[in-house]
């Protein structure tokens, strides 16, 4: 049992560096949907869906964060200047290479590629939408120079008041927290339908973002029952575990059907939901059975994991760079096989001179007397 509880959960750290890659691949499916149909709709879709793994990392988030409250009691003054280095930091740098790539390399492109594609890169740019970029928890137009930083408008925007979420997650019976996601999602929905917000971007409102915060909510109620799921789990014979597995995966994979079956605005949210569920059941069985641990632990799986905020940040700016530069004159597969190796090549190298060192200088921050004398 100890094995299956380190402090490190480096399973998890494996688990967001493979949705890292398939946010990824789902990118390079959007542009170009190049792969057979039959993929689309085979179990392996898991490897292209894109959202279903920004749910899995909000959940992972949720997790971690938790973990971290948890174990290391620190005051707010330091939980938010760690969180801000931790992601705004490296954030600012991405999207100033965007903004900087933009600049270099936005030649016209005479091919067919999809009108998802089209809609990134436009001729012309205002100041303030450049401006807002930089102010990580605006209602940002997502869909100008990276697509991925929809989610982290709601990342930090949640981080703000994370420690409220998981104290309520302590605090709160099941009932009480399915309540209150209930309540949060019913508000966000409200605004789906009388828009009394619309997104920029994608997603990108304050009414989503109360969406999200239930997502997160049940990652962190996820953690605070984590002893007593875990212990549950490896109880279990292996085919039970691999029944699990399967209904996590198979909802993780197919969540979209449910927009089929309930109609409306806020489908989507309800896709989200089941998602959520998939998720916790793929996360919850990934930690109770010490073979699928094992597996996860691999040294590639874990490289990815370290890699993956970097591989998150960086790989559509890659991706979309060469196709302006290149898209006119080579062949979309051999770009997107230089796209991907130059996404992981560049993420590590961007782990290594940005990311890491944002952490540390969050860690060296919050070590200085200033915020001793804050919790005092």
């Amino acid at each position: 049992m100890e094995k299956l509880l380190n402090k490190r959960y480096e399973t998890l750290d494996s688990l967001r560096g493979l949705a890292s890659i398939s946010v990824l691949f789902n990118h390079m499916w959007m542009v170009t949907p190049i792969l057979p149909f039959i993929f689309s709709v085979s179990p392996i879709r898991i490897l292209i869906y894109g959202h279903a793994a920004v749910i899995l990392f909000f959940i992972l988030s949720a997790f971690v964060l938790s973990h971290q409250l948890d174990n290391n009691k620190m005051s707010y003054p330091k939980y938010i200047t760690k969180r801000i280095c931790r992601i705004y930091i490296p954030y600012f740098f991405a999207i100033s290479i965007s903004i900087f790539l933009y600049n270099q390399f936005n030649l016209p492109i005479y091919n067919d590629f999809s009108e998802w594609f089209y809609k990134f890169w436009p001729t012309t740019i205002s100041d303030g939408v450049i401006f807002e970029h930089f102010v990580l928890v605006a209602n940002i137009h997502t869909d100008t120079f990276n697509t991925v930083i929809w989610s982290l408008v709601h990342e930090m925007r949640i981080s703000i008041i994370f420690p409220f979420i998981f104290f309520m997650s302590k605090r709160c019976n099941l009932i009480s927290i399915f309540t209150i996601c209930v309540f949060l999602s019913g508000i966000a929905s409200l605004n789906d339908l009388y828009r009394f917000e619309v997104s920029n971007g994608h997603q990108t409102s304050f009414f989503d973002t109360l969406h999200y915060c239930s997502i997160f909510l049940i990652g962190s109620t996820l953690y605070v029952r984590k002893d007593k799921i875990i212990s549950t789990i490896v109880a279990m014979s292996s085919f039970i575990k691999v029944l699990l597995l399967s209904v996590g995966v198979f909802l993780y994979g197919y969540a979209k059907v449910s927009e089929m079956l309930i109609k409306g605005n806020f489908s989507h949210k309800v896709t989200e939901y089941v998602l959520t569920i998939g998720s916790c059941l793929i996360i919850v069985v990934c930690l109770g059975s010490l073979r699928l641990k094992t597996i996860m632990e691999n040294k590639i799986f874990i490289f990815l994991g370290k890699i993956s905020y970097s591989v998150y940040l960086l790989h559509f700016i890659i991706m979309i760079s060469l196709l302006h530069i290149y898209g006119n004159v080579l062949n979309v597969y051999i770009i997107y096989i230089v796209s991907f190796l130059l996404s992981l090549i560049s993420a590590y190298l961007f782990n290594v001179a940005i990311e890491q060192p944002s952490a540390k200088f969050g860690n060296w921050l919050t070590s200085l007397n200033f915020f001793n004398l804050v919790r005092g």
